[in-house]
């Protein structure tokens, strides 16, 4: 069950990198 837990919250970490990834790269009006 930890294992699960520690995998569904490394998914939303790289979810919210990619987030803020595209983020930066996308231009600011």
């Amino acid at each position: 069950m930890f294992i699960e837990y520690k995998k569904a919250i490394v998914t939303l970490i790289k979810c919210f990198l990619i987030l803020l990834f595209f983020g930066a790269l996308l231009p600011r009006a």
